[in-house]
C-alpha cells in the first residue's frame, strides 16, 4: 500500500520510487513460496548438521591457506566477469549500444539485488529493467535476459549429464551405454539450442513475454526480429561461452579444497560439481541454500570426503562467492561515481 493509503497497482512506479511488481494475490503467492522455500532449506540444513562432527569441521577451516583463499577469489571474480562479459557480448549482437562497464555495474545490482530479495529471478528483472531503461531498446534488453538464463540452464543440464557419465564410471550406478547415449543426445542437441530460440516461433513467444514485461514496468515496446545470419552466428558464440563458463565452478571449488588441504583429485571434482550445480538452480530452496550443501556432503562423500570436510568446503566457497561479489559491486560503484556511468535513473523493480 502506498503512503497516500491507495493499494499499489503492479507493474506501475509508485511516489517512494519503487515499482510494485506484485499485486496482493500475487504478493500472497510470492510470500507462500518462500515460505515453502524456506523451510526446505531448513529441513535441509538440519539433515547436514546432523551428521557433521563439528570439531572436526573447525579444524578443517582452521588449516585453511589464506593465499589458496585469495587466488579462489581472484578466480571467482573471473568468472564474474566472463558472465557479465558474454552478457554484454550478446547485447551488442542484438543491437544495443552500452558500454561494458554499464553492463558490468547493472550485472551486479542484479546480483545484489537477487540475494536481498532472497528470489533470483527479482535480480533478472533488476538487470533487465536497469539497463532497458538506460538503452532505451527495452525489447532487445529484456530478450537478452531470457535468453540467457535459457543457455544457462541448458549449458548446465548439458555439462551435468556429462558429469553423470564421468561420476558412473568412477562408481558403476548405471549401465555405461545408456548413460553415453544421453550425453550424446545432450552434446548433439546443445548447438541447435540458439537455432531453435531464435527459430520464428519462439521469436513470437519471446516478444509475446518481452511485451508484457514492457506493459508492467511502462517500457516502449519495439518488435524484436531474429532474422539475419549474424545474429545467429552470435547467439551460437553465446552459448558455447556459456558452455565454457561451466568450468569455472569446478576450477574455483578444486582451489577451494587445495586451500583446506582435503583434495579428492580434480577428476572427481569434475565428475559432481557440474551435478550440483544444475540441481542448486533448480528452485526448491532458497538461493538453493542446503541444496548445494546436500549436495556436496553426498556426492564429494563418494569420493571419500567426510561430512564436515564437504561442509567447510561447500560454506566456504559460499562465502568466497558472496565476498567477490561484494567486492566487485563496490569496485563498480566506485567507477560508476568517478567515471560518470550511467543508471541512477533506473528503478529496481522491488517494492521499498
Amino acid at each position: 500500500m502506498s503512503e497516500s493509503g491507495k493499494i499499489n497497482e503492479p507493474g506501475v512506479l509508485q511516489s517512494n520510487g519503487s515499482v510494485s511488481l506484485w499485486s496482493r494475490g500475487g504478493t500472497a503467492r510470492r510470500k507462500a513460496g518462500q515460505l515453502i522455500r524456506v523451510a526446505v532449506a531448513a529441513l535441509l540444513l538440519w539433515l547436514i548438521a546432523w551428521r557433521v562432527d563439528w570439531v572436526e569441521f573447525g579444524t578443517v577451516l582452521s588449516n585453511a591457506s589464506l593465499p589458496w583463499l585469495f587466488a579462489v577469489l581472484a578466480a571467482s571474480a573471473v568468472d564474474r566477469l566472463w558472465m557479465a562479459g558474454k552478457w554484454h557480448y550478446l547485447i551488442r549482437r542484438l543491437g544495443v549500444t552500452v558500454r561494458f562497464i554499464e553492463t558490468l555495474y547493472v550485472y551486479y545490482v542484479g546480483i545484489l539485488v537477487g540475494m536481498a530479495a532472497q528470489w533470483g529471478l527479482s535480480g533478472d528483472i533488476t538487470r533487465a529493467v536497469r539497463l532497458a531503461r538506460l538503452t532505451r531498446q527495452h525489447k532487445k534488453v529484456v530478450v537478452s535476459v531470457l535468453l540467457e538464463k535459457v543457455a544457462g540452464f541448458a549449458a548446465s543440464g548439458v555439462v551435468a549429464i556429462g558429469a553423470a557419465v564421468l561420476l558412473n564410471g568412477i562408481h558403476s550406478f548405471a549401465a555405461p551405454s545408456l548413460l553415453m547415449v544421453f550425453a550424446v543426445l545432450a552434446i548433439i542437441a546443445f548447438p541447435l539450442i540458439p537455432l531453435i530460440i531464435l527459430s520464428p516461433v519462439t521469436a513470437r513467444l519471446l516478444n509475446s513475454i518481452s511485451a508484457r514485461i514492457s506493459s508492467k514496468f511502462d517500457l516502449e515496446s519495439a518488435r524484436f526480429e531474429t532474422d539475419g545470419p549474424q545474429l545467429k552466428r552470435g547467439a551460437m558464440v553465446f552459448f558455447f561461452l556459456t558452455l565454457g563458463e561451466q568450468a569455472m565452478p569446478v576450477v574455483t571449488l578444486f582451489m577451494v579444497q587445495l586451500g583446506l588441504g582435503i583434495e579428492t583429485g580434480i577428476l572427481q571434482t569434475a565428475a559432481v560439481i557440474p551435478i550440483i550445480t544444475f540441481l542448486s538452480r533448480l528452485p526448491i530452496s532458497v538461493e538453493g541454500l542446503g541444496v548445494y550443501e546436500g549436495l556436496t556432503v553426498l556426492l564429494f562423500g563418494l569420493m571419500g570426503m567426510s561430512a564436515a570436510e564437504a561442509l567447510a568446503l561447500a560454506i566456504t566457497s559460499r562465502a568466497v562467492g558472496l565476498v567477490s561479489v561484494l567486492l566487485g559491486a563496490g569496485v563498480c560503484l566506485v567507477v560508476k561515481r568517478y567515471k560518470g556511468v550511467a543508471g541512477d535513473e533506473a528503478v529496481d523493480p522491488l517494492n521499498g
